[in-house]
């Protein structure tokens, strides 16, 4: 089970400005309808204007509300602008779903790697969720990620789960009364919500996100239960505005995420060992079986 993916991802709204060879962007999130102007740098200078930093928490805070010029700019777009990046979508409504999910499969023909239902910003108020959501976004074969709030999660990823949903994005900012925070405050939330999910649920793929700043914090989320991690809030790091220093960053962060997963690999290899054995039913000659343990004994 795997997302055709990098391992360190952009997230939305960064995602729809910057790209990076060697990591996956996020498109989005997108919406039925225009919220915010369809002119991309109006666009960023609202999600500028909206964040404030606040250094006694080492934590930024937004308001920003899903700001993004509607799901038929997407398609709009051409294949290069599409390709490989994730899609991001929240419906206010079933009806909404029910159009987003349905340019999503549009979408598709460009070539997008997955759809992320973004079911927990902080700043728009009741967030809608129904029941036959994740079937009906399932039922679109493009992969489906649940992007998780960092509480009151539980009910929500069970019922993504029941349904079939395998990819997981954990987690979104956290609500706090000047509006969404991302940054270090939700990097032990999030880390709390992954170990949680994994223990229950290990067939699952998780993407980590919340106060990534660098390579240590990819291990302590991989050490968590996370395959993808997902960076955003650090790229306001004026440093980071300049592509060769962000390129850089990122390269870092890949490498480590890279070496982790090499890592787990080459483990698993030390104790699974793949021999042939003689099959017992008449007629056949040989299968390979996976024994387990390095003595290659059951």
């Amino acid at each position: 089970m795997a997302l055709p993916i990098q391992r360190i991802i952009i997230s939305a709204p960064f995602g729809n400005y910057l790209t990076t060879p060697g990591v996956t962007s996020t498109l989005g999130t997108y919406t039925n309808y225009d919220r915010a102007g369809t002119l991309r740098w109006r666009l960023f200078w609202r999600i500028l204007r909206t964040l404030r930093w606040r250094p006694g928490l080492r934590a930024w805070t937004n308001k920003l509300g899903l700001p993004n010029p509607g799901i038929g700019h997407l398609l709009g777009l051409g294949k290069r602008s599409v390709e490989g990046r994730i899609l991001s979508i929240h419906g206010f409504d079933e009806a909404e779903w029910t159009g987003l999910l349905t340019a999503a499969k549009i979408a598709r023909n460009n070539d997008i790697s997955a759809i992320e239902l973004n079911i927990s910003c902080p700043n728009i108020g009741h967030v809608s969720v129904p029941p036959t959501l994740f079937k009906r976004a399932l039922e679109t074969r493009i992969p489906v990620i649940a992007k998780l709030p960092p509480v009151n999660y539980w009910e929500t990823y069970k019922l993504a789960y029941d349904e079939g949903v395998r990819y997981f994005h954990c987690c979104n900012t956290l609500p706090v009364p000047a509006g969404g925070m991302s940054g270090k405050p939700l990097m032990g939330v999030s880390l709390d919500v992954i170990k949680r999910i994994k223990d229950h649920t290990p067939d699952v793929l998780i993407i980590g996100g919340g106060g990534i700043t660098c390579p240590d914090d990819i291990t302590a989320y991989y050490n968590a239960g996370a395959e993808h991690f997902a960076v955003a809030s650090v790229l306001l790091r004026p440093k980071l505005w300049f592509s060769v220093f962000r390129d850089q960053f990122l390269f870092k962060l890949s490498e480590r995420a890279d070496n982790l997963m090499s890592a787990r690999l080459n483990e698993r290899l030390r104790t699974e060992r793949l021999v042939w054995v003689p099959r017992t039913d008449a007629g056949a000659s040989t299968q390979l079986r996976l024994l387990q343990g390095g003595d290659g004994s059951t």
